[in-house]
């Protein structure tokens, strides 16, 4: 009786394995290595693994993608990363990194918003969100990259703009602790001032801010607009 159950259990087990077996062989490699291989490999050799990982490119997806919701943070962060080296290979990765926007550690929430950044998305349904973290001294910068991102991306492709961009955006930037960020929203508000009184009086509330180099670069954005397009936005 007990040996009819090990063969069956056995007779259940092989095709199982094979499965698994035929599953791993088809993994893509490079070097000899899978790509879950090069994934584990990040912690220890970093530039190798992501240059292996960039070779086999929507290959290394699986593993990348299984990294995101891992319990471990590196392994989050990592894969997040390997994701942005990927580029636009990596495009059918971006609701993985849309719900990495909410993980517990901003270091994965910037990596995330880093990766769509490079691989260039348009989703103008991301804004109030990222819009929601230009605050923070974690992630505000990496919020107003990819938002700027999305901005000219959307420019690029001849889509309407971000209902949030100029005023509401540039608001928003003035609350932040850090300089840069408000600067960017001087940049924001002084593109739409000539049609919006309310984005002149926001400026001209910036001339007394407690920072000088916002001060100063607030009264060039005012007093010759042209210079406008000289400015750049935070982190470009």
């Amino acid at each position: 009786m007990k040996k009819r159950i090990l063969n069956a259990i056995i007779f259940l087990c092989v095709p199982a394995v094979i499965f698994f077996t035929v599953v791993i062989r088809r993994e893509p490699t490079y070097g000899g290595k899978s790509a879950t291989m090069w994934f584990q490999e990040l912690r220890l050799n970093q530039d190798a693994a992501l240059n292996a990982l960039q070779h086999i490119g929507a290959g290394a997806l699986p593993a990348l993608k299984d990294g995101l919701k891992s319990s471990a943070l590196t392994d989050r962060c990592m894969a997040a990363l390997a994701l942005g080296k990927l580029g636009v290979s990596a495009k059918d990765a971006i609701p993985n990194l849309i719900q990495a926007l909410d993980d517990s550690s901003p270091s994965v929430q910037c990596a995330a918003m880093m990766a769509l950044t490079r691989i260039g998305i348009t989703n103008a349904e991301l804004a109030p969100k990222l819009m929601s973290k230009l605050t923070s001294k974690n992630t505000g910068a990496f919020a107003a990259t990819l938002l700027n991102s999305i901005e000219r991306k959307r420019n690029a492709d001849n889509l309407p703009p971000l209902p949030q961009a100029g005023y509401e955006y540039g608001m928003v930037c003035l609350k932040s602790p850090t300089p840069s960020m408000r600067l960017n929203g001087a940049i924001q508000l002084a593109s739409v001032a000539q049609k919006d009184e309310r984005a002149k009086t926001a400026l001209e509330s910036l001339l007394k801010d407690e920072n000088g180099w916002v001060r100063q670069e607030t009264a060039q954005l005012m007093t010759n607009p042209i210079a406008l397009s000289n400015f750049k936005l935070v982190s470009e």
